[in-house]
């Protein structure tokens, strides 16, 4: 799932069926240690990307 795609779906909450929030987490799952790796190996500079997902991270289920 791009982060595009998670942060369209994001502010919907709990209107979302199960499979989505299912995909929703996962997505949160992989991404999340992926972002300490590339903080703690690069510091805070991220590429755009990476900062799309940083941003996105709480707004996930």
């Amino acid at each position: 799932m791009a982060a595009g795609e998670a942060r369209e779906l994001a502010p919907q909450g709990r209107s979302l069926d199960v499979s989505l929030i299912r995909r929703l987490r996962y997505a949160k799952s992989l991404a999340f240690p992926a972002l300490l790796a590339m903080r703690s190996a690069c510091g805070y500079e991220f590429d755009e990307h990476l900062k799309e997902w940083a941003d996105l991270l709480p707004l996930l289920p």
